[in-house]
């Protein structure tokens, strides 16, 4: 079995680790992994501020860099939302849009691909911690993962989950929502973030790395005692 793995942009640029953990967490677990170096962005940000010139192009540089792949994994599941909900919307009535519906079958996040390709419910990963699970909105809506993640971390020894309330509710950080509407956005990492703590969660997770981006950010400036950790990097944790 051959993947090809993502690396969005917010691992590549903020999370290398995360990045080098998939592959690490891949190989684990039997999988033949090759990554193409001349990948980008997915283009999200720039189709929801109307760029959809450029959305197709960066779509067009992801079709050519995971050509041939049995399957396409990634580890920011707001991107493979996007994905799999607008990609083959931006080529209808062109040569492309079977392509890309081809395509979109073959691309899974990690954790919907250990899951149900792999059909498996634990990956030998031990945390002994107290963590709280924090779903990024677009993926519930567009993607569709909610129970993956959770099977994975319940099944990961020592770890205790936490869950939080209003998971139905987003984090803050949506595209370009954060900046443009900054008191709403903060308002709404500081409930999930002062959540977490009440309940006693050492560490915030997801499956979406904007998430943990946006959330760490208000955790370091309020100077909290909590921390966010992507969930790659849990299920490779031996501590």
């Amino acid at each position: 079995m051959k993947a090809s793995v993502f690396i969005p942009c917010s691992v590549d640029q903020y999370s290398a680790e995360t990045g080098f953990n998939l592959i690490k967490l891949l190989q684990s677990l039997d999988v033949e992994v090759c990554y193409n170096e001349n990948q980008t962005c997915c283009g999200k940000v720039a189709y929801f501020e109307g760029d959809k010139e450029t959305a197709k192009l960066l779509a067009e540089q992801f079709m050519s860099c995971h050509r041939g792949a049995d399957y396409i994994i990634g580890c920011s599941s707001s991107c493979l939302a996007y994905m799999k909900r607008y990609y083959a919307n931006l080529f209808v009535n062109s040569g492309y849009h079977n392509t890309f519906a081809e395509y979109l079958k073959r691309l899974y996040d990690i954790t919907d691909f250990i899951v149900h390709v792999l059909k498996k419910q634990s990956v030998d990963a031990v945390f002994n911690h107290k963590v709280a699970m924090v779903d990024d909105i677009s993926t519930r809506n567009d993607y569709g993962l909610y129970n993956e993640p959770r099977l994975l971390l319940e099944n990961v020894k020592g770890l205790t989950l936490i869950e939080l309330k209003d998971s139905n509710i987003s984090c803050g950080h949506a595209n370009m929502f954060a900046s443009t509407f900054e008191p709403i956005s903060t308002e709404l990492a500081r409930r999930k973030v002062q959540d977490a703590i009440n309940k006693g969660a050492e560490y915030i997770t997801s499956t979406d790395m904007g998430c943990l981006l946006h959330l760490q950010s208000y955790i370091n400036k309020a100077k909290l005692p909590i921390s966010c950790k992507h969930i790659v990097d849990i299920l490779v944790s031996n501590e």
